[in-house]
């Protein structure tokens, strides 16, 4: 697949330079990259440098795609992305959301909860799920507390 089809899809590649923490990065152009419909906790929280280090081993200096959904930047002029590990044949197909979006493998694995912030919806169902299914489970966050380690969307 060449980079102008990719484009043409809504993706974009880039490297990630470092990890800030589990839902955010820094872009080898310098640009700050906040994961939308996630949240995982901060350094201070528990779980917190768990989900840093596992978002550090699996994205650091590596190659993305960048997905955006509605809004462009969040009040602290970071890029609002989904992160893919690949570029998925089909961007709506469940199995390859659940497989190489990065956002939906955070909340499959408990590393962080889902988080809607309206208008960046497109996958809050299914993260929604993936976190109900990972607290049924216990793990990661949901292993130390059932109601999550930090702020995000109240799971029924």
């Amino acid at each position: 697949m060449t980079l102008w089809t990719v484009t043409e899809r809504g993706f974009q590649k880039e490297i990630v330079q470092r990890v800030i923490d589990g839902d955010t990065i820094v872009l080898e152009s310098g640009e700050r990259v906040r994961f939308i419909g996630v949240n995982t906790p901060e350094a201070n929280e528990p779980f917190g440098s768990e989900a840093t280090e596992f978002t550090r081993n699996a994205l650091e200096g590596k190659t993305i795609w960048l997905q955006q959904d509605t809004t462009n930047r969040d009040r602290y002029d970071r890029l609002l992305r989904y992160i893919w590990l690949e570029v998925p044949r089909q961007s709506t197909n469940e199995k390859e959301i659940r497989q190489l979006m990065f956002n939906a493998i955070l909340v499959s694995k408990g590393y962080a909860q889902p988080a809607t912030y309206p208008p960046n919806t497109s996958h809050s169902e299914l993260f929604q799920e993936l976190g109900r299914e990972a607290r049924i489970q216990h793990l990661g966050l949901w292993g130390i507390n059932v109601e999550g380690t930090t702020k995000g969307d109240y799971l029924d």
